[in-house]
């Protein structure tokens, strides 16, 4: 059985919740940015890099 609870601690609980939700979504967006800017960096380095040039067959 539960506890009847105050309107205040009910609504102090749902601040904290929707406090906590909206803390991990801005984290979450941090790493989805943060993992981005690495994969946009890593194609700018790898469209930087010189070709190595093929080496010739020796003629036989």
């Amino acid at each position: 059985m539960t506890v009847p609870q105050r309107p205040d601690d009910v609504l102090q609980e749902a601040e904290k919740k929707a406090t906590a939700v909206r803390e991990n979504m801005a984290r979450l967006r941090e790493l989805r940015l943060a993992r981005e800017a690495h994969e946009v960096q890593t194609e700018i380095s790898a469209g930087n890099q010189v070709a190595k040039a093929k080496r010739k067959k020796r003629a036989r």
